[in-house]
């Protein structure tokens, strides 16, 4: 079985292999990409791996329900996966 949980703490949970499969097809080609926010220059301890999502913008359930305030999804290791680092 493929790896369906991610993150230091065990953010981001697929149900499935076909969910967690949509949701990085999805993260690859849409158009707002993930960004890498240097916060380790103000005083954090790195920087932040975050996918932001557009308040009307349409995403999967698997992804919606992972969301935080501010309507993204922090999380270097399914960053990682998603861009293949």
């Amino acid at each position: 079985m493929s790896k369906l949980t991610y993150g230091k703490n065990n953010q981001i949970n697929f149900d499935s292999e076909a969910e967690k499969q949509e949701a990085i097809e999805f993260l690859r080609v849409r158009p707002a990409k993930g960004y890498i926010e240097p916060n380790q220059k103000s005083g954090a301890w790195a920087p932040e791996h975050r996918f932001y999502f557009r308040k009307h913008e349409k995403i999967p359930k698997s992804l919606e329900r992972q969301l935080t305030n501010g309507r993204r999804i922090n999380c270097e290791e399914l960053f990682d996966e998603v861009y293949g680092k």
